[in-house]
């Protein structure tokens, strides 16, 4: 019996492999045109060295960073295959046009080869699967040749692979395992081309010589992959020596038509596509696991790409798939066998056998499994398995039938109390001596270890209430031995600890003095902690608690962002973070920084419901129960940041339009005050797993989220930077920031230069005026100079020879009477205009005079004409008045003011005295003509113009006149100037 026991497991546990799953899977995302792709039929894509992916479509060519697709504006044509060399250009074969280079920086394009549809040969207008060899040599294949193209050059040199032009566009494939010798892998046959001797070889061993290849890479260094069928072939090019030959479990009417290489974990593994599906392989390269299929979508595939992210890009004819591979520090496990849609993982065991688990779920299953066999273990119908434990070497299976015992290969029930039979059993504790039965509505029991019975040495004195009113989930023992309970107490907080001295529990709640430290009054689980003791969660967060039996630290829903108020499972690992299961996620709290962290199914969780089975299985490792599912949790490695330290720039729109520029700096005018920054890290991750910050300058550094984008508007003149950084859901930050500085220009009225030079422009301007006026000044002077000396010189001669004359003429006798008086007439008349005429030449020889010129001028003119009157004329003078000097036009209108009044003495006081006299100081110019005559009536005063005249030019000057007059004294006339 026992044989066919294991027999029977034996063929189980082959049976059952089949269902499991060991490694993560691949989660696909869908691109169509709706998501911003030119086309969705995409035949190639490819990584440039900056980390974008770039799109080989049917409507050209399309940039894509994690978020947005953009199309290059310089390649729109039909692409048909595409290819990137180490010089980081692509090469790009557009049906056309033909082929061509283009550089994915500058968007510059050079043509290398046109198509030709003059002619009848269709080879010289196909350019398929593109390849670049180690030294920029361009390879392609036609209907019927391999061909390849010179670094630099439009040199083409053909090798026929078929006797016939082949209607199959996919006759040749290129791999370069070593330098200087291309694979040539063909429907035809494998052949080599060597630098050497420059031209085609067919492959010398006869395992592949002669056999039709769909696809080939090259695998690191010296290993070419080659598929034919459905079998892939690993070859050391070296030694041409087939390493292994894998078959991959394809239909029979398909056939790997692409094939890459990825690094994971720092292991190669091949990626192969056949039309409708994508396989992986395995680290060792034996075997082959299908992660994808276009069976839901119809669509076929074109190509495959794995770039640094870890993604497999996949080009079908209906759009772009993206392959996110799952969390390595996260391995999720199918349970093999039941229907059921709930059977939960509740308790996960750690065999004394490396890597094998026991397992228990709520439908009663129990298994023995390394993951990749499972050995079930039949127990009764309707069990549910609550706890699994050690006890003496076997297994103790808590259970709501009892406590049973499994060891070689048997599960047994154990019988020790007849209320106990048949209990529900939610925990077995062992401790060093003893096991503690936590059942449901019934005292806790401790049995002997040895023998599993109860043990009457150890008394629970239960209280009638104690048992039925509370409701207990879990029992654990401290380092000291204590134990305690966790639970649902109404009349207190739930958590107990059994006191020796009265053999019964009692609540701790008396210990603890502040009772704000416990987070309610139902608790879930109790686990070991080496900080803490231990701790205890609950609905609202967890407590720890010491070997006291007091809580000294809570972390609650109201102080830390839980996900979720509903705590179950709690661990604490030796870095002493705390792991705990919530109904949203599993969290971690980091004791140092007293932050908390949510891990979903976004990292790589099945689901997000974590309330069953929670043990940590080894000082790293964490094992989680779903719903049919296990996960086994890497807590060293779960942490460790996916970025791959690229932060790019996508694009700059500036008032709504894209603005191209180069470096990280951006110049903008002052009408350009809207600047929308878009950006990526470009590791390609789920946009909700990637946060974004920024700061402006030396500011603090300010949460943008999952939005990669940034509007920087309404700023004023001057220069900015802006940082951009990453973080991930785990709180990683990428080591790569994207810095821009932006310098914003201000109008030119704000500008320091226009602010120098305006007034600089003024002064220049006014001093350009002031030359003019000087300039114009000058000439005048000239002009007055040249005409005072002619005047001088013409009218003043003629009147001085008339002058002569007229006295010669007057002294020739005999004269008449009245010819004598006329005589006498022209002679004063003469005198008279001649003191005009120098009065007229002195006004224009200069801008500038002073007082002396004008007192002398007015003696003169006083003195001739006061003569010809017979009055009496006196003059006097301040000293030293050749130092007052002043515009020309103030002196003049001084000296007319002056002569006016001297000439109304002659012409109307009948006087018999007159006086001029002129004082002058330091601030102030006076002067006085005065008579003796009969006076100016009062009336005339303001009515004469002679006199009106007088009052208007002083005032032009600037000056005072005063006007005293009567026919007792006379007429005084003063007038004043300020210097």
């Amino acid at each position: 019996m026992k044989r066919l026991l294991q027999v029977f497991f034996g063929v189980f546990t082959i049976l059952c492999s089949n269902y499991s799953f060991s490694q993560p899977g691949y989660k696909a995302e869908y691109f169509l045109t709706e998501n911003g792709l030119p086309s969705n039929a995409v035949q190639a894509c490819s990584a440039d060295s900056t980390g974008y992916l770039w799109l080989a479509t049917r409507r050209g060519l399309c940039r894509y960073d994690g978020y947005i697709f953009q199309p290059s504006p310089n390649v729109r044509g039909n692409l048909v295959s595409m290819n990137t060399a180490k010089n980081g250009e692509f090469t790009i074969y557009d049906n056309n046009t033909g082929l061509h280079r283009f550089n994915p920086y500058s968007g510059y394009r050079t043509g290398i080869a046109n198509t030709n549809f003059s002619d009848a040969d269709p080879n010289n207008d196909h350019y398929n699967n593109l390849f670049t060899d180690d030294e920029g040599r361009i390879w392609c294949s036609d209907f019927r040749n391999a061909k390849y193209y010179t670094a630099g050059s439009k040199q083409e040199k053909r090798f026929a692979i078929s006797g016939f032009n082949n209607s199959n566009d996919r006759i040749a494939f290129f791999a370069n395992p070593l330098p200087g010798k291309v694979w040539v892998a063909s429907i035809n046959g494998l052949f080599i081309w060597d630098k050497s001797y420059d031209s085609l070889r067919r492959n010398e061993n006869p395992l592949l010589s002669y056999r039709s290849y769909s696809a080939a890479a090259t695998i690191g260094n010296d290993t070419v992959a080659l598929a034919s069928g459905n079998s892939i072939y690993l070859v050391k090019s070296s030694a041409n020596k087939v390493i292994s030959k894998t078959i991959v479990d394809i239909t029979t009417d398909d056939q790997i038509i692409s094939i890459t290489a990825a690094t994971k974990n720092s292991a190669t593994i091949i990626i192969a596509a056949s039309r409708g599906q994508v396989y992986c392989s395995n680290k060792s390269l034996s075997a082959y696991t299908p992660v994808f299929s276009t069976s839901s979508t119809g669509s076929s595939i074109n190509s495959i790409y794995a770039g640094a992210t870890h993604h497999i890009w996949v080009c079908t004819n209906h759009g772009l798939v993206k392959l996110t591979p799952g969390n390595d520090a996260i391995i999720n496990y199918t349970l093999p066998d039941g229907n059921a849609q709930e059977d939960h993982v509740t308790s996960i065991l750690r065999s004394v056998v490396e890597n094998h688990f026991y397992i228990g779920t709520s439908a009663g299953r129990f298994y023995h499994t390394d993951f990749a066999n499972w050995n079930r273990i039949g127990l009764p119908a309707k069990t549910i398995i609550n706890h699994l434990s050690y006890c003496n070497g076997k297994v103790l299976l808590s259970t709501t039938s009892g406590l049973y015992q499994y060891a070689d290969g048997r599960v047994a029930k154990i019988f020790f109390k007849k209320e106990y039979d048949h209990a529900v059993f939610k925990k077995a504790m062992v401790t060093p001596k003893e096991v503690w039965l936590l059942p449901s509505e019934l005292p806790v029991v401790a049995l002997k270890k040895a023998t599993l019975q109860i043990d009457s040495a150890i008394r629970v004195n239960d209280s009638p209430v104690f048992s039925a009113s509370n409701l207990w989930n879990d029992i654990a023992a401290d380092d000291k031995g204590n134990i305690f309970l966790a639970g649902w107490m109404p009349e207190s907080y739930g958590l107990a600890i059994y006191d020796t001295a009265t053999s019964s529990f009692t609540g701790i709640a008396r210990r603890t003095a502040d009772e704000k430290l416990f987070i309610g009054d139902y608790y879930n689980r109790i686990a070991r902690s080496g900080q803490f003791n231990l701790l205890v969660s609950g609905y609202g967060g967890f407590n720890a608690i010491n070997d006291s039996g007091k809580v000294t630290k809570i972390i609650s829903i109201n102080d830390h962002p839980l996900a979720n108020e509903h705590v179950e499972g709690i661990a604490a690992m030796p870095d002493r973070t705390i792991w705990f299961g919530t109904e949203e996620g599993i969290q971690v709290w980091n004791p140092v920084t007293d932050n908390t962290l949510l891990i979903t199914t976004l990292n790589g969780l099945p689901y997000n419901n974590a309330l069953y089975a929670f043990e940590p299985v080894s000082d790293k490792m964490l094992a989680v129960g779903f719903n049919r599912v296990v996960s086994l949790i890497d807590t060293k490695t779960l942490f460790n940041s996916a970025f791959i330290n690229k932060l790019a720039l996508s694009k700059v729109l500036v008032n709504g339009t894209e603005k191209f520029i180069t470096g990280n700096e951006l110049e903008v005018l002052p009408n350009e005050r809207n600047i929308t920054l878009f950006f990526s890290a470009l590791n390609f991750a789920s946009n909700k797993n990637v946060q974004y910050w920024y700061r402006i300058n030396r500011d603090e550094w300010q949460l943008l989220g999952n939005n990669p984008s940034f509007v920087f508007s309404n700023f004023k003149n001057g220069s900015y930077t802006i940082c951009i950084k990453a973080t991930d859901d785990l709180q990683n930050t990428q080591d790569k920031t994207l810095v821009l500085q932006i310098k914003a220009l201000p109008y030119y009225y704000e500008t320091l230069r226009f602010k120098i030079l305006l007034p600089a422009g003024i002064i220049f301007l006014l001093l350009f005026f002031f030359w003019l006026r000087i300039r114009q000044l000058n000439k005048w002077n000239s002009f007055r100079a040249s005409l005072s000396q002619d005047l001088h010189d013409d009218a003043g001669a003629t009147l001085s020879s008339v002058n002569i004359l007229s006295t010669l003429v007057a002294e020739q006798e005999p004269l008449s009477e009245r010819g004598a008086l006329y005589m006498r007439r022209i002679t004063d008349d003469v005198k008279i205009l001649q003191l005009k005429l120098d009065e007229i030449i002195w006004s224009l020889k200069s801008n500038t005079s002073n007082m002396h010129q004008v007192y002398s001028r007015l003696v003169e003119y006083g003195s001739f004409i006061m003569g010809a009157k017979n009055i009496e004329f006196a003059a006097s003078a301040s000293p030293d008045m050749d130092h007052i000097s002043l515009p020309i036009k103030k002196l003049r209108n001084l000296f007319l003011t002056a002569k006016e009044a001297l000439n109304n003495i002659a012409k109307h006081s009948e006087a018999s005295h007159a006086s001029l006299t002129i004082t002058a100081g330091q601030q102030l110019v006076s002067i006085t003509v005065s008579d003796n005559g009969k006076g100016i009536a009062q009336q005339k005063i303001h009515s004469r113009n002679g006199i009106t005249g007088m009052q208007k030019r002083i005032k032009e000057t600037g000056g005072n006149i005063r006007i005293n007059s009567s026919s007792a004294t006379g007429t005084n006339i003063h007038i004043t100037l300020k210097l």
